[in-house]
């Protein structure tokens, strides 16, 4: 697995460390993030790099562009989160399939449950242009400054991030957190019955102003916020993505 550094305080460099993996070819990474000097500088910036960023995706799709490698960088990248417990095959599986048929990028948070069923069905789509992002969390070590947290990757990430933000406890909902990252670097968000840490993912796409959507059964949607939309329609996600760009 090869590591590349890079830090979250640049947006440049964050989206340049992710394009020089795309471009290398390198089908199976690691990342490992720096700590953020001013993470709001990363969500206030980032939403403009992010804007230009679609832009330029939107342009090159509708060209019919398929430069090696750079396509591969413009592409967008559509976050999948959930349950680290329950995987959710009727809901993660088919969504992730058809975001591989579209040629998007697919992020998860690298672990279990949804995030694994995500993952195993977008990997084992064929063809696909897209890479299967996850992003882990650490432990702190001695020695090594931060490994990563037992589990993680599942074996379908071929492009892990290694996030030294803690994950989200559920005691402060302003904490920063791996969350922020996972929002933060999706173009678009579906999110799939999940617990604390799912709801929190929800409530930071919001006040972000990220395109998000619920996908779970009618009888979980009161547990999430009435601004956001929700559906237990494969079709209205498929819709609600393709319209975001």
């Amino acid at each position: 697995m090869l590591l590349y550094n890079y830090y979250l305080g640049s947006p440049a460099a964050q989206w340049a460390g992710i394009a020089a993996m795309v471009i290398g070819g390198h089908r199976r990474a690691s990342v490992v993030i720096g700590q953020a000097h001013n993470i709001m500088d990363v969500a206030t910036h980032g939403q403009a790099v992010q804007k230009n960023y679609l832009l330029s995706a939107a342009t090159m799709r509708q060209n019919h562009s398929n430069t090696e490698g750079v396509y591969d960088m413009m592409l967008p990248i559509i976050g999948i989160m959930g349950s680290g417990q329950e995987p959710w095959d009727a809901y993660s599986k088919p969504i992730a399939e058809w975001i591989a048929h579209q040629g998007f990028h697919l992020l998860t948070g690298g672990g279990n449950g949804v995030m694994a069923a995500a993952s195993e069905a977008f990997f084992n789509t064929k063809p696909r242009t897209g890479l299967c992002i996850g992003v882990a969390p650490t432990i702190a070590d001695d020695e090594q400054g931060f490994v990563l947290k037992q589990g993680y990757p599942n074996p379908w990430v071929e492009l892990c991030i290694q996030s030294p933000l803690s994950t989200f406890d559920g005691t402060d909902p302003n904490a920063v957190t791996r969350n922020h990252i996972n929002i933060l670097t999706s173009h678009v968000i579906i999110a799939l019955p999940g617990s604390k840490g799912t709801r929190n993912e929800v409530d930071l796409a919001l006040r972000f102003k990220k395109p998000i959507i619920v996908y779970a059964p009618e009888n979980m949607w009161a547990s999430y916020p009435t601004g956001v939309q929700k559906t237990d329609d494969i079709s209205v996600v498929q819709q609600f993505v393709t319209d975001s760009f």
